[in-house]
Order: structure tokens, then C-alpha cells, then sequence
């Protein structure tokens, strides 16, 4: 059986006539599909280029800021224990709210001083 020869649609009509100002009549047929493609496949290399380029020029200064802001996120949980009592019922320990402190290991050592010191005489002496 031979296959049905090639019956261009309606659809196609516009883009076949500008192809035929652009290739010789024998590459018409063979590389229509081709061209579409290859024009589809730029369409969307644009798109995606413009896209990247509105999130990254356009908003990046927002999205930079919401991000860092996520990095370092603080929130109180509530208590979970009561009072602890001893055998007597006195309160040995309370859930309340407290604070964090944290120190610099050269602050505990001393190195601190060493360091600050030199810093001044270089900035005092040059």
C-alpha cells in the first residue's frame, strides 16, 4: 500500500507561502516541520530567558530580602511542664520565658583583649 501523498491543511497555508520565499521548492516539503520547530523551540528559549531574567533583575532584590528573612526565624513555644515540686510540695523549678546568652569563647579566654589591643595600637601607630 502506498501511502497517501502529502495534503497540506488550511492551518499551514500562511506559513507555507512565507516558507516558499525562503527555501527553493524541493527543501519546502522535507523541512517545514523542521523550521516550525526550530521556531517553537526559540519561542520558548525566549520566554524562559525572559522569565529568568524578570525573577532574577527585576525581583531579586525582594526575593534576597524574603529569603535571608526566612534564614533566621524566632518563636516562642509554649511551656509543656508544669511546676516541679519536691517531695514537700515546694516549687524546685518554673516554665517561664527566658532569654538566650550566648558569649564568644575569646571573650571566656581573655584572647579578646590581646586582639582589641593590637587593633588599637595599629589604628594609634599605624
Amino acid at each position: 500500500m502506498d501511502a497517501a501523498p502529502y495534503a497540506p491543511d488550511a492551518a499551514t497555508a500562511p506559513v507555507r507561502r512565507w516558507i516558499g520565499w525562503v527555501l527553493p521548492q524541493t527543501l519546502r516539503a522535507r523541512t517545514l516541520w523542521l523550521v516550525l520547530l526550530l521556531v517553537a523551540c526559540l519561542a520558548a528559549m525566549l520566554l524562559l530567558t525572559a522569565q529568568a531574567m524578570r525573577l532574577a533583575v527585576v525581583e531579586g532584590a525582594e526575593r534576597l530580602a524574603a529569603a535571608e528573612a526566612r534564614l533566621d526565624t524566632r518563636s516562642f513555644l509554649p511551656t509543656y511542664r508544669g511546676r516541679i515540686v519536691d517531695r514537700h510540695g515546694r516549687i524546685l523549678a518554673i516554665d517561664r520565658a527566658c532569654y538566650d546568652v550566648a558569649v564568644p569563647y575569646t571573650v571566656i579566654t581573655g584572647q579578646w583583649s590581646l586582639v582589641s589591643s593590637e587593633a588599637e595600637t595599629i589604628f594609634a601607630f599605624g
